[in-house]
């Protein structure tokens, strides 16, 4: 025999005498660990998109005695923010901005007299938990702020304002890809009050619900390591 050889058969003999010995004894063998890596998902990065939706159940709330409630209509625009994926929690920061077309007509005086949300935003925080790797359930909220508009042709009124509020809601993003989610997402927003001609002075108080796209710039999946 070559020592070649020999060595082989040594090696072989190593590994079988412990087993043999284990089990006249009576011990059950232990598997081997092994180690494979996992793609999970990694929400932490930027990510920028568009949305389209509709409000509805408006209320341009004033003191006039005019009834502005049951505004309604569509809104789309943009949306942008960062996030930060800590096990199954996330936090973030978002910011976003529509064009809109919320309104709300009623006569005066045989005359119409149209107050309409003509844009928003807001800039938020968000927090939620990841009820699977790729889908996200969250609470928003934070800082709004509008351009209201109150136009009444037969009067002369034309005039349009900015103002500030708050809003916060509840929603589901879904990752399709690692770089492409989805979301749906409900809103409620109040905008405070502003002088407008006559000496009417009007805000606005509403409910959204939004469709949206992101485009995630993530580094990709992260891998873990699962042992069986």
């Amino acid at each position: 025999m070559t020592l070649k050889g020999f060595l082989r058969a040594a090696t072989a003999f190593a590994a079988v005498v412990p087993a043999a010995q284990a089990a006249d004894l009576g011990v059950a063998r232990v598997p081997v660990a092994a180690a494979i890596a996992v793609p999970v998902a990694d929400w932490t990065g930027f990510y920028a998109g568009a949305h389209l939706g509709y409000g509805f159940s408006g209320r341009f709330n004033n003191n006039s005695g005019l009834n502005l409630g049951g505004a309604s209509g569509v809104f789309g625009g943009l949306q942008a923010g960062y996030d930060w994926q800590f096990n199954s929690l996330l936090i973030g920061l978002a910011a976003d901005i529509s064009v809109s077309d919320i309104k709300k007509t009623v006569p005066v005086f045989g005359n119409p007299l149209t107050a309409k949300a003509e844009w928003f935003g807001s800039l938020r925080a968000r927090a939620g938990v990841l009820a699977t790797p790729d889908l996200l359930l969250y609470a928003t909220g934070g800082f709004a702020f509008g351009g209201l508009k109150g136009a009444a042709p037969a009067f002369g009124v034309n005039t349009a304002n900015t103002h500030i509020g708050w809003t916060a809601g509840v929603g589901a993003e879904y990752r399709f890809t690692p770089n492409v989610s989805g979301l749906v997402e409900y809103r409620y927003t109040d905008f405070s009050k502003k002088t407008y001609p006559f000496l009417v002075s009007a805000g606005y108080q509403g409910h959204e619900v939004r469709l949206g796209l992101n485009y995630r710039f993530t580094t990709g999946p992260a891998a873990v390591i699962a042992r069986y």
